[in-house]
C-alpha cells in the first residue's frame, strides 16, 4: 500500500482498504490518466455490484437466517 512517502505491505480487511480503492479509481477517472479507461471499467461494477447486493440484501425476508442455518448444517 503507498501513501504519501509511506510504502509497506501489511493485511487490512475489505471495509477498510475498499475507500482507499474507491479513491484511487476516481482519482485516475479524474484526472485522466492514461489507464483512466481500465478504472471505469472496474469501478463502475462495483457500484452495480454493491447495489445489487444492497437490494437483496433488504428484499429477502429470513435470507440471513437461512444462510446461518445452511453454513451451520453444511459445514460442521
Amino acid at each position: 500500500m503507498f501513501v504519501g512517502w509511506f510504502w509497506k505491505r501489511f493485511t487490512v480487511p475489505a471495509w477498510v482498504f475498499l475507500p482507499y480503492w474507491i479513491a484511487l479509481q476516481l482519482l485516475s477517472i479524474a484526472t485522466g490518466s492514461q489507464d483512466g479507461i481500465a478504472c471505469a471499467v472496474h469501478a463502475e461494477p462495483f457500484v452495480a455490484i454493491a447495489i445489487a447486493a444492497i437490494m437483496c440484501k433488504t428484499s429477502a425476508a429470513g435470507a440471513e437466517e437461512r444462510l446461518d442455518r445452511f453454513t451451520a448444517e453444511s459445514f460442521r
